[in-house]
């Protein structure tokens, strides 16, 4: 089985990767081809491991993305804000100011995890509906054929049951044409032997 663009995405942390969408791609749903039953639910609890891999690197780069938009936000909010609490007369304590940015910030932080925590989960949503699709489809598929397996071996057995009929009635008919034939060897000799006076 190869490994396909969101499997090598998954288990590579410290590569560069995309949007989640992009993972998907036509040899992982060939990965689901041809597998028995048995196999479907181990694939399906390593596609959840990955994924779960895959959410634990993005939430870190998040993270870090989030640190270093907040610092750069910041430092604009407390140049910003010096400058107007040098204007104001009698300007606020410092440590309201920094309150003031520290909010901001976080506000800012929680703003970008939070699309990205959606973008993340409808990516994978996606995903996980599209393989759902494809599992219900093959054990659809699985259920015709063993009903049709099943019809054509009813349809063997009586073919069977016939046959065997068949050959009882050719063996009965075949001794009763034996019986028949020694029968008609029989008479003439009778015929000939002298008839006793």
């Amino acid at each position: 089985m190869g490994s396909c663009d969101f499997c090598t995405r998954a288990t590579n942390p410290g590569a560069n990767h995309t949007s989640v969408s992009s993972h998907w791609c036509d040899s992982t749903r060939s990965c689901w081809s041809g597998m028995r039953q048995d196999c479907i639910l181990q694939l399906s609890v390593d596609l959840c491991a990955l994924c779960a891999v895959y959410i634990r690197e993005k939430l870190g780069e998040y993270k870090e993305l989030a640190r270093i938009e907040g610092s750069s936000l910041g430092c604009d909010e407390i140049v910003a804000a010096r400058g107007t609490a040098e204007d104001l007369e009698g300007g606020g304590s410092h440590a309201t100011l920094n309150d003031s940015v520290a909010d901001k910030a976080l506000e800012a932080v929680k703003t970008i995890a939070k699309d990205r925590t959606i973008e993340m989960s409808e990516g994978i949503a996606c995903i996980l509906g599209e393989e759902m699709q494809e599992l219900e489809r093959r054990q659809s598929d699985q259920r015709k054929s063993i009903d049709n397996s099943r019809e054509t071996l009813q349809n063997l057995r009586e073919m069977i049951y016939k046959l065997h009929g068949t050959c009882t009635e050719i063996g009965k008919l075949t001794e009763r044409m034996a019986a028949l034939d020694q029968s008609v060897q029989v008479m003439p000799v009778m015929a000939a032997l002298p008839m006793s006076g």
